[in-house]
């Protein structure tokens, strides 16, 4: 594969869903939490996505009668999280056409020591726990502009979720793509397909994501 024209100097991916295989839905241990301690859904997510403390912390803060159990739950959950099969021929792709990579997700603290361990060596690490920020809101971003040192028209976004990972991406100047992994789509397809400049934001190709 090469690029097509004017490849961008950095791609930001996001993590679960993109590189990582993703976790647990209604079964996981924040989700467990979340029903334990019969959390309003909405008010949860934005907590545990902007929590930089541990589970058993957060857990604790909640209420929760057994802390442990939520670490524990999220021990198993995290052993059976591994990369998906492209990502190591991707980022060696990149890494050989010079374009540096970051990953950028909404992560709640448990999960963002999986994410460094599995895709080692990114320029950054931009993730909702850390900077207060979840996805598609524009400063997160922003942050990947800031951590990168480039502006958004030098970056290129490929993630899984359309509002998160193309819609917001775009609305913030930058090139995007989606990759659907459900439908055996991988990472350097869903890079041949970003275009050449960055899209208006309006505009969400056919090829989308769950």
């Amino acid at each position: 594969m090469a690029w097509k024209a004017d490849p961008p100097e950095a791609v930001v991916f996001d993590a679960f869903g993109t590189l990582i295989t993703a976790v647990p839905g209604k079964d996981g241990a924040y989700q467990t939490l979340a029903r334990d301690v019969a959390a309003e859904p909405i008010d949860f997510r934005r907590s545990a996505l902007t929590c930089p403390a541990s589970l058993h912390e957060f857990a604790f803060s909640l209420g929760a009668s057994d802390p442990a159990k939520y670490q524990r739950m999220l021990e198993s959950e995290l052993e059976g999280c591994t990369l998906y099969d492209d990502v190591r021929d991707t980022l060696a792709f990149l890494r050989a056409t010079g374009v540096r990579y970051a990953v950028c997700s909404n992560l709640a603290s448990g999960y963002g020591g999986k994410v460094r361990e599995l895709v080692p060596g990114a320029e950054a690490y931009v993730f909702s726990y850390e900077t207060g920020l979840v996805k598609p809101e524009s400063g997160i971003y922003g942050a990947c502009c800031e951590a990168l040192g480039l502006p958004p028209e030098k970056i290129a976004f490929i993630g899984d979720t359309p509002s998160m990972d193309f819609q917001g991406p775009t609305a913030a100047g930058m090139r995007a793509a989606l990759v659907t992994r459900k439908a055996g789509d991988g990472l350097l397809a869903a890079i041949s397909r970003l275009p050449r400049t960055p899209t208006a934001p309006a505009s969400l190709p056919g090829h989308g994501a769950s």
